[in-house]
Protein backbone atom coordinates (compact mmCIF):
# COMPACT_ATOMS: atom_id res chain seq x y z
CA UNK A 1 0.00 0.00 0.00
CA UNK A 2 1.29 3.43 -0.95
CA UNK A 3 1.57 6.09 1.75
CA UNK A 4 0.40 9.62 1.05
CA UNK A 5 3.11 12.31 0.70
CA UNK A 6 2.03 13.73 4.07
CA UNK A 7 2.44 10.41 5.87
CA UNK A 8 5.83 9.88 4.14
CA UNK A 9 6.93 13.35 5.32
CA UNK A 10 5.73 12.54 8.82
CA UNK A 11 7.73 9.31 8.80
CA UNK A 12 10.88 11.17 7.74
CA UNK A 13 10.34 13.93 10.29
CA UNK A 14 10.08 11.31 13.07
CA UNK A 15 13.83 10.80 12.66
CA UNK A 16 14.39 14.07 14.54
CA UNK A 17 14.83 13.54 18.25
CA UNK A 18 12.71 15.50 20.70
CA UNK A 19 15.84 17.46 21.63
CA UNK A 20 16.45 18.33 17.96
CA UNK A 21 12.82 19.40 17.52
CA UNK A 22 13.03 21.53 20.63
CA UNK A 23 16.32 23.14 19.56
CA UNK A 24 14.98 23.81 16.05
CA UNK A 25 11.83 25.36 17.50
CA UNK A 26 13.93 27.56 19.78
CA UNK A 27 16.04 28.59 16.78
CA UNK A 28 12.83 29.63 15.00
CA UNK A 29 11.97 31.78 18.04
CA UNK A 30 15.49 33.28 17.87
CA UNK A 31 14.93 34.15 14.19
CA UNK A 32 11.65 35.88 15.03
CA UNK A 33 13.20 37.82 17.94
CA UNK A 34 16.20 38.95 15.86
CA UNK A 35 14.05 40.27 13.01
CA UNK A 36 11.52 41.96 15.29
CA UNK A 37 14.34 43.68 17.23
CA UNK A 38 15.99 44.85 14.01
CA UNK A 39 19.35 43.79 15.49
CA UNK A 40 21.48 43.34 12.37
CA UNK A 41 24.26 41.46 14.19
CA UNK A 42 21.73 39.04 15.69
CA UNK A 43 20.13 38.51 12.26
CA UNK A 44 23.48 37.89 10.54
CA UNK A 45 24.52 35.47 13.31
CA UNK A 46 21.60 33.23 12.26
CA UNK A 47 23.30 32.44 8.93
CA UNK A 48 26.37 30.42 8.04
CA UNK A 49 29.16 32.38 6.34
CA UNK A 50 28.22 30.94 2.92
CA UNK A 51 24.43 30.96 3.41
CA UNK A 52 22.03 31.36 0.49
CA UNK A 53 19.05 33.72 0.85
CA UNK A 54 16.29 33.77 -1.77
CA UNK A 55 13.91 36.64 -0.92
CA UNK A 56 10.82 37.50 -2.96
CA UNK A 57 11.28 39.84 -5.92
CA UNK A 58 15.07 39.88 -5.62
CA UNK A 59 18.06 37.94 -6.90
CA UNK A 60 19.59 35.11 -4.90
CA UNK A 61 22.03 36.37 -2.27
CA UNK A 62 25.04 34.24 -1.37
CA UNK A 63 27.15 34.86 1.72
CA UNK A 64 26.79 36.86 4.91
CA UNK A 65 28.17 40.04 3.29
CA UNK A 66 25.38 40.05 0.71
CA UNK A 67 22.81 39.16 3.34
CA UNK A 68 24.07 42.13 5.36
CA UNK A 69 23.10 44.46 2.50
CA UNK A 70 19.68 42.82 2.29
CA UNK A 71 19.14 43.30 6.02
CA UNK A 72 20.12 46.98 5.71
CA UNK A 73 17.43 47.51 3.07
CA UNK A 74 14.72 45.33 4.64
CA UNK A 75 11.78 47.24 6.19
CA UNK A 76 11.14 47.16 9.92
CA UNK A 77 8.95 44.28 11.07
CA UNK A 78 6.28 44.86 13.69
CA UNK A 79 4.79 41.37 13.47
CA UNK A 80 6.43 38.04 12.64
CA UNK A 81 4.51 34.83 13.21
CA UNK A 82 5.51 31.41 11.92
CA UNK A 83 3.38 28.32 11.42
CA UNK A 84 5.62 25.26 11.42
CA UNK A 85 4.35 22.67 8.95
CA UNK A 86 7.28 20.32 8.54
CA UNK A 87 10.63 19.58 10.16
CA UNK A 88 12.72 16.71 8.91
CA UNK A 89 16.28 15.53 9.06
CA UNK A 90 18.19 15.64 5.77
CA UNK A 91 21.50 14.22 6.90
CA UNK A 92 23.34 13.86 10.16
CA UNK A 93 23.60 17.62 10.82
CA UNK A 94 20.99 19.24 8.59
CA UNK A 95 17.28 19.75 8.85
CA UNK A 96 14.67 21.07 6.46
CA UNK A 97 12.03 23.33 7.96
CA UNK A 98 8.91 24.44 6.06
CA UNK A 99 6.05 26.64 7.13
CA UNK A 100 3.96 29.75 6.80
CA UNK A 101 4.68 33.39 7.59
CA UNK A 102 2.45 36.20 8.82
CA UNK A 103 4.51 39.40 8.79
CA UNK A 104 3.74 43.11 9.12
CA UNK A 105 6.27 45.43 7.50
CA UNK A 106 6.54 49.17 8.11
CA UNK A 107 7.18 50.76 4.73
CA UNK A 108 7.68 54.55 4.84
CA UNK A 109 5.68 55.31 1.66
CA UNK A 110 2.89 52.83 2.39
CA UNK A 111 2.60 52.41 6.17
CA UNK A 112 1.96 48.95 7.59
CA UNK A 113 1.98 46.31 4.85
CA UNK A 114 1.07 42.69 5.63
CA UNK A 115 2.88 39.79 4.03
CA UNK A 116 1.30 36.37 4.26
CA UNK A 117 3.67 33.83 2.86
CA UNK A 118 5.60 30.62 3.12
CA UNK A 119 9.19 29.50 3.53
CA UNK A 120 11.58 26.59 3.23
CA UNK A 121 14.87 26.68 5.10
CA UNK A 122 17.79 24.34 5.55
CA UNK A 123 19.42 24.54 8.95
CA UNK A 124 22.79 23.09 9.84
CA UNK A 125 23.89 21.96 13.28
CA UNK A 126 27.15 23.63 14.27
CA UNK A 127 29.97 21.94 16.23
CA UNK A 128 28.71 23.64 19.43
CA UNK A 129 25.23 22.09 18.94
CA UNK A 130 23.56 25.33 17.81
CA UNK A 131 21.80 25.65 14.44
CA UNK A 132 22.34 28.16 11.61
CA UNK A 133 20.58 28.82 8.33
CA UNK A 134 22.41 27.56 5.22
CA UNK A 135 19.54 28.19 2.78
CA UNK A 136 16.43 30.30 3.22
CA UNK A 137 13.70 31.01 0.67
CA UNK A 138 10.51 32.87 1.44
CA UNK A 139 7.75 34.41 -0.64
CA UNK A 140 4.27 35.85 -0.55
CA UNK A 141 1.16 33.72 -0.86
CA UNK A 142 -0.83 36.77 -1.95
CA UNK A 143 -0.98 37.53 -5.68
CA UNK A 144 0.66 40.85 -6.65
CA UNK A 145 -1.50 43.89 -7.16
Amino acid sequence: MHESPQSEAAAISEKLTEEERSTLTQFTNDIIAAYLSGDKDAILALFTEDAVLMPPGAPTIVGREGISGFVDAFPKMTKFEVGMEEMKKIGANRALVRGTLDIMLQIPEAGDVPMIGKFVAIRERQPDGSWKLTHDIFNSSTPPG
